[in-house]
């Protein structure tokens, strides 16, 4: 699998990746966001790891953790964050082997689910 990425400058707020197959369809995709932290408007220390989608026919292939190292290893910020629904523990399990440590849970508005809030340095 091949995964491409674009290295992205502190003003670029959003990035795309994306892993082909060996017969040249797309395995898997993640989106992501550069975003400002509460306290300030100009704060880019902090990378949002919004999606990583894999087709199902690729999944457990290692197609996910390309795809994320891929999309990391051109970021300039100093750590990722990413949120995973608190009764999804598989995928809580999963982000802690690739580094991620539980933060916390939130629950950004009143109707929606509960996260558990990870975090990770990007080196």
């Amino acid at each position: 699998m091949a995964a491409s990425g674009q290295a992205m400058s502190a003003e670029s707020r959003y990035t795309c990746t994306g892993s082909k197959s060996p017969y040249g369809t797309y395995a898997g995709i993640s989106a992501s966001a550069t975003h400002a932290s509460a306290s300030t408007s100009t704060d880019t220390r902090t990378f949002a790891l919004c999606e990583v989608m894999v087709r199902k026919r690729w999944r457990g292939t290692g197609v996910a953790r390309t795809l994320h190292e891929e999309l990391l290893s051109h970021r300039i910020e100093d750590r990722s964050h990413l949120l995973v629904e608190e009764d999804h523990p598989k995928v809580r399990v999963l982000y802690e082997r690739w580094g991620y440590t539980r933060m916390g849970t939130m629950q950004p508005y009143p109707d929606s689910p509960r996260y558990d809030s990870m975090l990770r340095p990007i080196a």
